[in-house]
């Protein structure tokens, strides 16, 4: 008899076909990983998918799947966020990564919000927002948040 697959082998599976650009087949595997298997997904689970359909260009998918890990308790990091980021960037969905880079810090404060579930942004992030930026119509919004990242100690 054969052992039951863990949450472990699946995410190891997942991540595989996430590194191979095989992003269709990473969500069928986590779809059989739910529902066939009733195993939680786990955040290593949601980077990996996310990460996977940033790299193929699937800007819905991703948010999506960033959608519904939200639902859950899991925290997404950085390895969520910034790919999440990236994939909404070259899709021109700037606003949608605006309210996520704005969730992650208060720009008309400076301050974090008690008990805001993303992580405060990293030199990726900024460096994600601020390319997104890129053009005289984002002039005023680059310089707030290129003032942002210097509060921070990112030159």
């Amino acid at each position: 008899r054969m052992a039951r697959p863990d949450t472990a082998l699946f995410n190891a599976m997942i991540d595989a076909y996430a590194r191979n650009m095989q992003w269709e087949r990473a969500l069928s595997l986590f779809g059989r990983m739910e529902k066939a298997e009733g195993m939680a997904p786990t955040l290593e689970t949601y980077n990996s998918l996310i990460n996977a359909c940033a790299r193929a260009n699937q800007a819905v998918a991703a948010i999506g799947l960033f959608s519904r890990m939200r639902q859950t308790s899991l925290r997404p990091s950085h390895r969520t966020i910034n790919p999440l980021l990236a994939v909404l960037a070259s899709n021109g969905a700037i606003q949608e990564a605006l309210d996520i880079y704005e969730e992650m810090e208060m720009m008309e404060t400076g301050t974090r919000r008690m008990g805001a579930r993303l992580p405060p942004p990293n030199k990726r992030t900024y460096l994600t927002i601020l390319a997104m930026l890129d053009g005289d119509e984002h002039t005023s919004r680059r310089d707030e948040v290129t003032s942002c990242a210097s509060r921070r100690g990112w030159e």
